[in-house]
């Protein structure tokens, strides 16, 4: 986990992360987002990847990540607004992109490019944990913390399922990201009890 996200950690108060979908309406802007979510107080920011089939993502993220491509935005273009970014904040990136962008590049070769280009962590909402598990150590070894999702139907069994970098006491590597609505994001409302009660029972 970098130096970033671990003081985060310990910050006392809650984390504020929104969400910025890479290209929309123009890399150029995608960082001006950025620096205008630091201002207004984020304490970390999301930057999305676009792609052409997501399965997590509700209209208006696919709407501006239709557009992205449209425009032509690539991942080499994404991670070299994430470094221009990184040159004028401190503020913690986490990535969040589907896997076949990722294993086409080839899976190492990203988390490297990924952290050089100044990203703290990654979450990719359609590899589970157990086929995330072969490519947690690459992730770790660049430095990146790999965010898995949980949805509201999970049962608790899924927050506590046994990955190398929990076993390992020494240096964290992961975290869990617990959904408030389902199936997509931004299409259903948010099951406020269902949250709570797992929320609960999870701490």
């Amino acid at each position: 986990m970098s130096a970033r996200l671990q003081a985060l950690a310990t910050a006392p108060r809650p984390w504020v992360l929104p969400y910025v979908t890479a290209g929309f309406p123009s890399l150029d802007e995608t960082v001006d987002l950025l620096l205008a979510a630091e201002d207004a107080g984020a304490t970390a920011v999301e930057v999305g990847l676009p792609f052409s089939d997501p399965l997590a993502d509700g209209p208006v993220i696919q709407r501006a990540s239709q557009a992205a491509l449209a425009a032509g935005t690539t991942l080499d273009g994404i991670l070299e607004a994430v470094a221009r970014f990184r040159a004028r904040s401190e503020l913690p990136v986490i990535l969040m992109g589907y896997a076949n962008p990722i294993f086409r590049r080839g899976a190492e070769r990203f988390f490297a490019d990924a952290a050089a280009a100044g990203a703290d962590g990654l979450i990719v909402p359609d590899l589970p944990v157990e086929e995330a598990r072969p490519h947690l150590a690459a992730a770790r070894g660049a430095g990146l913390a790999w965010t898995f999702l949980a949805a509201p139907t999970s049962p608790i069994r899924r927050w506590h399922h046994p990955t190398p970098a929990r076993r390992s006491q020494r240096r964290r590597s992961w975290a869990g990201y617990r959904r408030s609505s389902w199936p997509r994001a931004g299409t259903w409302p948010s099951e406020y009890s269902s949250t709570r009660f797992q929320v609960d029972r999870r701490a």
